[in-house]
């Protein structure tokens, strides 16, 4: 059995990072809205994938509360983040297929790091915070890929 103090700074650590894939995920999905069909934005807005900005502060003052966290590095984390986005929108001729498969691969990071957690003896405000958000997880997640094959066909289709 790991000493409680490991264990503790075992789960802020994994904490933290479901706290940047999420931060990541609401920079993405904000950026999507300037992309999207208002089918694609409507099933958006439905499916609760802007959900994430209330996701990332429920974590965050949960962290800030009960662990006394630091955020410099992961806000450091999600500038550059949005910094590379921004670019490669640039650069990117297909920008919002580029955005969806980000946004795909971040939910699928974002589902294990949650299963990774509802695994271990949590305090029950926080599994139920976590429960709650992995609750619509695999929808959003085959959402996604839904998405991506639409847009994949109409882009094909037009070119």
């Amino acid at each position: 059995m790991p000493k409680k103090s490991s264990f503790k700074s075992h789960i802020q650590r994994e904490l933290v990072k479901l706290y940047d894939v999420s931060c990541k995920l609401k920079e993405t999905y904000n950026e999507c809205q300037y992309y999207m069909t208002p089918d694609e934005l409507k099933m958006f807005y439905e499916e609760s994938f802007f959900s994430k900005y209330n996701f990332c502060n429920d974590i965050r003052l949960y962290l800030e509360k009960n662990h006394n966290v630091s955020f410099f590095k992961s806000r450091l984390r999600n500038s550059f983040y949005v910094t590379k986005i921004t670019l490669f929108l640039f650069i990117e001729k297909d920008g919002c297929g580029y955005l969806f498969e980000n946004a795909l691969a971040l939910e699928e990071q974002n589902n294990k790091l949650l299963l990774k957690l509802l695994e271990e003896h949590l305090p029950d405000e926080l599994r139920h915070k976590l429960l709650k958000h992995s609750l619509g997880q695999e929808k959003r997640i085959e959402s996604l890929k839904n998405i991506i094959a639409r847009h994949t066909s109409n882009v094909l289709h037009n070119n």
